[in-house]
């Protein structure tokens, strides 16, 4: 299975991991993997600057399959740019079919579509495009460097007929002509060419809602395969589990091992180590939808580099994420719910056996949430990293849609927005959609108004039982010992319901010497940008600076 790159393959994450479940269920051994400098693979975006460095990767990935299964036929699955690359290695791996879904464009053409959606993505997410020397194209924070772009921009369909691949499967966007002239090309060199329309493409890459996998895209995919391997596995047989998946990088820096846990080890997680023993270890559970690679591969880089001073880390997917299994019977939409908080229990249970280091959790967005309840119900945990956090503590009276249509800018944000001239210009040419941004600003506006209102009204309203219950958590932290440290964007949505339940910048929390707020300028929701990232490791590292000095003044004197 080879994925599409950099921002539709962390979108579509989730649905892979479920697409290769499906295939195994009709008995097909399949192996996904992350291409080096993308996913849990070692090295930056940037660092992969030949092509041949991502075509040997998928020679070993075959090489694996055939060594570990015994398949007498290889399929090669490709989305996006990994159709391409599939098509690329066919007859080099001596691959028997090919399953092509939503294919770029091979060459310049493939790279021009890269670039137009990195900057419909930048434009939608407002999110400013920052371009290393060594960068040639960056969408959401995933870079493809200068030479591999160039190479990329070469690589064209050969003519020559193919030479092992006898049959294809092409699930083509109806509104792309190019998907046709893929499934064209392919059958021009000789492969027996399967075209349907790939149903639900559109649900599946998006980002700003909840990801819906191709039930019907992946019903066809498995229709085909068992046509045309009638003979294959036990779908009902099972593999004993792998041996530890361990990863070490070059110089010994950090050791990363894979890890199943929690009830029927239907979580998963990376643990991320340094060499010796670990100043303290970071959870980091899902931001929203996100898997647990993070937003712009930032967990990971994270992961990594708080490794270099002596912190270990845990970057996992709460159940029904990522790749993570789905708890039975649990609610479609997870976020904000106590099942993740206990699934982040869980991650302390398994780290508490294996280390006596402090626990520091940190998150952001609905990650933010689930890092301060879990430090609020779980003793073991010394320090919170709340980041960007859009609720602090959840009204019963408000649903999750509800919440999410807020969006994720401050009142502010949207007061300066709505006279900028950029906003004008595209309010006159019909380009803004007015209802949706009118809802978000006076649903703030009226939370904002109920707020003030909480000073003379006390406990005896709802709003002011959960200011008190907010301000409890903080007093209760500080009695405790656990260290907190709030980290927001300029212009963040979060701000709002600090101001709310803290006051104007959390002024309120000054009385507590345990919590600090740092503010970052010129930084998404998202906390795309470099100088950004760097704020959060910043916040982590002086945390647990404090956490660390804290227990050293704790222990008695002999």
């Amino acid at each position: 299975m080879l994925s599409p790159w950099g921002f539709e393959e962390f979108t579509v994450r989730q649905g892979w991991r479920l697409l290769a479940e499906t295939l195994a269920g009709n008995g097909f051994s399949c192996l996904r993997f992350d291409l080096p400098g993308t996913g849990d693979s070692l090295a930056h975006n940037s660092d992969i600057t030949a092509l041949d460095t991502w075509l040997s990767s998928i020679n070993s990935a075959a090489e694996v399959l055939r060594n570990r299964t015994g398949i007498s036929h290889l399929v090669v699955l490709g989305q996006g740019l990994g159709a391409i690359l599939a098509v690329e290695m066919l007859d080099k791996i001596r691959a028997d079919s090919l399953i092509a879904m939503a294919p770029l464009p091979p060459g310049r053409a493939g790279m021009r579509e890269l670039e137009l959606w990195g900057a419909v993505v930048a434009s939608a997410l407002r999110i400013p495009v920052e371009l290393g020397e060594n960068d040639a194209l960056n969408i959401a924070g995933f870079r493809l460097s200068k030479p591999l772009f160039d190479e990329m921009k070469r690589l064209k369909t050969s003519d020559a007929p193919f030479v092992s691949v006898r049959s294809g499967l092409v699930l083509a966007r109806s509104e792309r002509p190019s998907d046709m002239d893929f499934a064209e090309a392919l059958a021009a060199r000789g492969m027996a060419v399967t075209r349907q329309n790939f149903e639900g493409y559109d649900a599946f890459v998006a980002h700003l809602e909840t990801p819906r996998a191709p039930e019907l895209a992946f019903a066809d995919i498995c229709n085909g395969l068992r046509q045309n391997y009638p003979d294959r596995g036990d779908a009902r047989s099972s593999l004993s589990g792998p041996e530890r998946a361990i990863l070490s990088s070059p110089m010994g820096k950090y050791s990363e091992e894979a890890l199943c846990f929690g009830p029927a080890n239907r979580l998963f997680g990376v643990l991320c180590s340094p060499p010796g023993e670990p100043r303290a270890t970071v959870i980091i559970p899902n931001s929203g939808y996100n898997p647990h690679v993070g937003w712009a591969r930032g967990h990971v880089n994270l992961a990594r580099r708080l490794a270099g001073v002596g912190i270990a880390s845990f970057r996992m997917d709460c159940a029904s994420l990522g790749d993570s299994d789905a708890v039975p019977d649990s609610v479609r939409d997870v976020l904000y719910s106590d099942a993740q908080i206990a699934d982040v229990e869980a991650a302390i249970d398994l780290l508490c056996a294996v280390s006596a280091a402090p626990i520091v959790v940190a998150g952001r967005c609905s990650g933010a949430y689930i890092a301060n309840n879990v430090a609020q119900r779980d003793e073991r945990v010394s320090g919170v990293i709340s980041i960007n956090a859009l609720r602090l503590i959840w009204n019963p009276d408000e649903t999750l849609e509800q919440a999410m249509a807020g969006g994720s800018g401050s009142l502010s944000s949207y007061k300066a927005r709505a006279f900028s001239r950029d906003t004008l210009i595209r309010l006159f040419k019909f380009q803004l959609p007015v209802v949706d941004l009118a809802r978000k600003v006076a649903g703030k506006v009226l939370d904002k108004a109920a707020s003030k209102l909480v000073g003379v009204t006390g406990g005896l309203t709802l709003a002011g039982r959960l200011r008190g219950a907010v301000r409890a958590r903080f007093a209760a932290f500080e009695a405790r010992g656990v260290e907190v440290a709030l980290v927001y964007a300029i212009g963040d949505g979060g701000l709002d319901e600090l101001e709310k339940y803290c006051g104007n910048q959390g002024k309120w929390l000054s009385r507590f010497s345990n919590v600090t707020v740092r503010l970052v300028e010129n930084a998404d929701h998202n906390m795309t940008a470099d100088h950004a990232q760097d704020a959060i490791f910043q916040a982590i590292e002086t945390l647990i600076q404090r956490v660390e000095a804290l227990n050293r003044n704790s222990k008695p004197t002999r």
